[in-house]
């Protein structure tokens, strides 16, 4: 289904009114500190410009894109990224947004299907249709938040849908249950059950560098 058509507006807009009306209104309680971050999950069922004006983000301005800093205490800053700002995801087609991530995506994965890294070797396989990227103006933010940070001394917790900095480990929760296996495509072994003790040994090898 083509997502600028009128059966997918409607399809949004209804998912956008169960989003108000059901999910939001658990956060609504304020019993707990919540911390949104953009994914490609919320993107595959959400509008972006309706997602970042919900009240997911309520505290943030209306021109906000979804990344943004906050301080739990004092000396402690907590920068949360958008690493999908730049993506065809949670996009309508023929939109402005849409084609530069498109075009972006395009020139850099020749695959028919977007989602296939075939082809695509080290970190040009990040160039995948699930994937997103940030702008230059975040980039920008992040930067000056940084030095910010460094200047009044403050500790500083980045924070991200994507990987940032890998050690190899898999640390998403959607795999914590599963035995020992291979990535999508069957060429890399990924060890679930030990990530834990992967990502120690890390830890104690980087402290030594």
């Amino acid at each position: 289904m083509q997502t600028n058509s009128p059966a997918m507006k409607t399809l949004l807009r209804f998912e956008e009114q169960s989003l108000s009306k059901s999910y939001l209104d658990i956060f609504d309680q304020e019993q707990w500190p919540v911390l949104n971050v953009v994914g490609n999950h919320e993107l595959y069922n959400f509008e972006k410009d309706s997602l970042y004006k919900s009240r997911l983000f309520k505290n943030l301005p209306s021109s906000n894109k979804a990344y943004y800093t906050l301080s739990p205490y004092q000396g402690l800053k907590v920068c949360v990224l958008n690493t999908y700002e730049i993506s065809v995801l949670g996009e309508l087609e023929g939109t402005a947004t849409y084609d530069v991530a498109h075009l972006f995506l395009a020139e850099r994965n020749p695959n028919k299907d977007k989602n296939d890294p075939s082809g695509l070797e080290s970190v040009d396989r990040r160039f995948v249709r699930f994937n997103g990227a940030v702008s230059k103006e975040q980039l920008e933010w992040l930067s000056k938040e940084l030095i910010l940070a460094t200047k009044q001394k403050e500790n500083v917790i980045v924070v991200a849908k994507k990987v940032l900095l890998k050690f190899g480990v898999v640390a998403d929760l959607q795999y914590a249950n599963i035995e020992d296996g291979y990535n999508w495509n069957g060429t890399k072994m990924r060890y679930y059950r030990s990530s834990l003790n992967l990502l120690q040994k890390a830890m104690k090898d980087w402290k030594q560098k």
